[in-house]
């Protein structure tokens, strides 16, 4: 990546010092909402979340939305790249695998308003370049190749036979690079993974640290040597160049080309035709049924002051934005909006994109009420104040002002006309004030002109019956909108709306009641623990019923396509949807739901924040009902596997990042040729044993636990609680600590700096990232934390061990557990963070070995 602050865009440079430019103040802009977005988390937060929550909260302009230079990105995601200043100003922390945490600094710096932020950044970045001497920036192809190159390497060592097929390397390196790195490669090339990696790979065989044959990569001694000797990525990759008799980067491009090969000459040159419509019409076509809003598992989500604004923006004349509608194949079911009885038995097309915007106008021209996030029904009314042409939400205040029309839904349902709501208006104002000729006038033409909205022209991109579902949700994605993307579990839900609306509604059901408390005695799914949305639920089933784990393929088995023929038939689909139903109705099985989580709890995963992987737990959910409902498994042995496959998971972060599908789709490849509860244990117990080495014990685990995110103490903290530890410096045991169901108002657990931060601070150790280690941490009880403060180790820990009573044997038992060395107090903090992470490895491997 090429920095930021040495490649200002001209236009910056050119404008004058008093005037912000365009790229100044949308980059400021940018930048301050994410410091805001991290602040509202007290955890690391998805940078994909971060996207999706800037696209949201935003309002770009058309120039902050226009792609910038080849890459094809909106500017506003450009501006992203400023963030690497805020991280070197120490603002905010990224971790590798796409998680970014605000700092103290930060939530400081947010009291500078945007343009400050992005000032304070800068000169940030270059006070840390500065510190750093001159170095290739960390965007550069040497450097990228080196980090690629290094993370291989690694990944190869710590691999059964430390080999691999030279793709699965490329698939499986990316989470572990730095998140830079991994955007400067995908900004690059696309199909890095082919071309890139390809080339890397070469290089390094030539230079002797990797060996090829037959498609399959061995690490070298060679290559773990180099690994050693060059730690800087930039000298790996130069070592391997020089190695291997080559001396430019373009010499080591220079191979045959392996990624596929696109002929588009027979597809049709669009997918979509264009065209107007009048708002009037599209609601006519609504109540008609011939335009179908698929319900999608959110209900109506937006605000009334948003639809306010839709409504103050139409009447002012600015634009609607483009609809998407798909144009129906014909027989299909469909659902239709607000629960109304369509005239219509098949809808001609189905709204893709625009939901949210003509549910709002619908509401509003007809009356017609919404269903709202509580699930319930309720009535949008949007107050409009004629004379002075105001929108505004109808209160009480409003409701009562003679001033206002409370409900403009009178206007466009009132049986006598809109001139009758003027006359009952202006006559009703009358007995409360004199009104002038100016303002009959105004009254009259702005409701007119709001009646008139009917007849204003929309576009819509109406995609033909010919495009599959695949590139109906690319097109979705593709289309700059200001709605909710629709990422694939929600594309699976409209079909699902489309075509089995029945299971639609089980999952919404089944996901509302894992929130919400039962008010009687019958069973629910209700739990404090793990309450995924519909979205997630659909890939359990998808799962659970097909052994896929690609969500793509679902498109495929609700289309009704045949995988070996490819035909598409209504017969096909209905046998398909019977399977998706009898999966569905073992996942939604509340005595299936509950017996899995009781497998969490085994697996000391007790507390909803120690499993921030929902992916990794509906994974395993889905593994659980195949042994349990299509292997017999027996319930005793069936909990043992899947907590220790679980726990497994997190620990490897097997399925977290870009390559999750595939690392699912080859453990379900496993169970493919299975036929019994002991074939269904022993494919599980290989695949773990041969991915928990020594080597991953001894060496990778320790490696990783090398960060300062919180979210790798997850595995340590499940891992006490198999163990039965008791919080530090405490009686009480850490599993009952963590029960959900007991929790008071005050956090009965703390996670607390073992080397106090503000005690490191004194003492030289300034970094958040050194001194928030995930090896400085321990569970106290809050009481604890109090009486520790910011005292040294050599002064707390005693004390607190005296006043605890323990003996020799008891200390060593609960230093044991909490992973500290003997005398750990007195050792130097580097020294400390070292030998903790051993320990701490060492904790969750007995953990994972109790669980057996």
């Amino acid at each position: 990546m090429v920095h930021s602050t040495g490649n200002r865009p001209r236009e910056e440079q050119m404008n004058s010092k008093n005037t912000p430019s365009r790229s100044r103040l949308l980059t400021s802009k940018v930048l301050h909402h994410v410091l805001t977005v991290l602040a509202e988390s007290d955890g690391r937060v998805p940078k994909q979340e971060i996207h999706q929550r800037l696209e949201s909260d935003l309002e770009f302009s058309e120039w902050e939305a226009s792609p910038a230079g080849s890459t094809g990105r909106p500017r506003w995601r450009s501006a992203l790249w400023y963030t690497t200043d805020a991280a070197r100003a120490g603002f905010l922390e990224k971790s590798g695998n796409g998680l970014w945490r605000i700092t103290a600094e930060g939530r400081k710096a947010l009291d500078l308003g945007p343009e400050g932020v992005l000032d304070a950044a800068k000169a940030g970045y270059r006070k840390w370049r500065k510190s750093r001497g001159p170095s290739k920036p960390s965007g550069s192809k040497g450097v990228v190749r080196g980090e690629l190159l290094r993370a291989s390497l690694r990944l190869l060592e710590r691999t059964p036979g430390r080999s691999m097929v030279w793709s699965d390397v490329a698939k499986r390196v990316g989470p572990l690079l730095p998140e830079e790195t991994l955007e400067a490669l995908e900004t690059r090339d696309a199909d890095w993974k082919h071309s890139f990696a390809y080339g890397t790979f070469a290089v390094a065989s030539r230079a002797g640290f990797l060996v090829r044959q037959s498609g399959v990569l061995t690490v070298a001694d060679a290559g773990l040597t180099a690994l050693d000797e060059w730690t800087e990525p930039q000298d790996l990759w130069e070592a391997a160049r020089l190695a291997g008799g080559k001396t430019s980067d373009a010499d080591a491009e220079k191979i045959p080309y392996l990624g596929r090969t696109a002929d588009y000459s027979r597809h049709a040159q669009t997918l979509y035709q264009v065209q107007s419509d009048s708002i009037g019409h599209l609601m006519g076509s609504i109540r008609q049924g011939t335009l179908a809003l698929p319900d999608i598992q959110r209900p109506f989500v937006w605000k009334n002051t948003k639809v306010r604004d839709l409504l103050d923006s139409l009447f002012r004349g600015f634009p609607f934005g483009y609809l998407l509608t798909w144009k129906s194949p014909d027989g299909i079911a469909h659902a239709t909006l607000g629960g109304h009885e369509s005239a219509s038995p098949v809808p001609y097309a189905l709204v893709i994109d625009g939901q949210q915007r003509l549910t709002s106008l619908f509401a509003v021209m007809t009356g017609q009420p919404i269903v709202d996030k509580q699930f319930k029904k309720r009535h949008i009314r949007i107050g409009f104040h004629p004379i002075s042409a105001r929108f505004e939400v109808a209160d009480a205040a409003i409701r009562k002002n003679p001033e206002w029309i409370a409900d403009i839904s009178r206007i466009f349902t009132d049986e006598m006309g809109a001139l009758s709501v003027v006359r009952s208006y202006l006559e009703r104002l009358e007995k409360h004030r004199e009104i002038t000729d100016e303002h009959r006038r105004a009254v009259e033409a702005n409701v007119s002109r709001l009646v008139n909205l009917k007849n204003m022209l929309v576009h819509v991109l109406q995609i033909g019956t010919d495009a599959n579902e695949e590139q109906v949700a690319e097109i979705f994605v593709r289309i700059n909108s200001k709605g909710q993307r629709l990422n694939q579990a929600d594309f699976i839900l409209t079909l699902l709306a489309v075509f089995w609306e029945e299971g639609r509604q089980d999952l919404e059901a089944f996901a509302r009641a894992c929130r919400a408390p039962p008010g009687d005695d019958e069973p629910s799914p209700f739990n404090r623990k793990l309450q995924p949305g519909p979205d997630a639920l659909v890939r359990v089933v998808v799962t659970v019923g097909h052994h896929r784990a690609r969500l793509a393929a679902a498109y495929q088995v609700l289309r009704g396509k045949d995988a070996r023929t490819g035909e598409v038939s209504a017969e096909i689909r209905q046998r398909n949807l019977e399977i998706l139903a009898a999966a569905q109705s073992e996942a939604l099985s509340v005595s299936n739901w509950h017996e899995f989580l009781k497998v969490l709890s085994a697996a000391g995963f007790r507390h909803k924040k120690l499993i921030w992987s929902e992916v990794s737990a509906l994974f395993a959910y889905s593994l659980f009902l195949i042994g349990r409902t299509r292997h017999s498994v027996p319930l005793s042995e069936l909990r043992r596997v899947i907590g220790r496959w679980y726990l497994m998971s997190v620990v490897t972060s097997r399925y977290v990042g870009g390559s999750a599908e595939s690392a699912m789709e080859e453990d379900l490849g496993r169970l493919r040729d299975i036929s019994d509860a002991a074939g269904f244990v022993a494919a599980l117990e290989s695949a773990m044993q041969a991915e928990l080495t020594n080597d991953f014990w001894q060496v990778t685990l320790p490696s990783r636990l090398e960060s300062s995110s919180a979210r790798t103490l997850s595995p340590f903290f499940a891992a006490q609680s198999v163990l039965g530890a008791k919080a530090l410096f405490s009686s009480l045991n850490i599993a009952e600590l963590l029960d959900p169901s007991a929790a008071s108002t005050k956090s009965d657990l703390e996670i607390h700096h073992l080397f106090p931060k503000a005690w490191l601070q004194k003492n030289g150790v300034t970094s958040p990232r050194e001194y928030n280690q995930v090896a400085n941490m321990g569970l106290l009880e809050w009481s604890s934390n109090i009486a520790v403060s910011d005292d040294a180790p050599a002064d707390y820990a005693p004390r607190l061990e005296e006043r605890m009573g323990w003996s020799d044997a008891e200390a060593a038992e609960a230093y044991h557990l909490h992973a500290l060395p003997e005398e750990w107090w007195d050792l130097d903090y580097e020294d400390f963070l070292h030998q903790r992470r051993e320990l701490m490895a060492e904790v969750i491997r007995e953990a994972f070995d109790r669980i057996r």
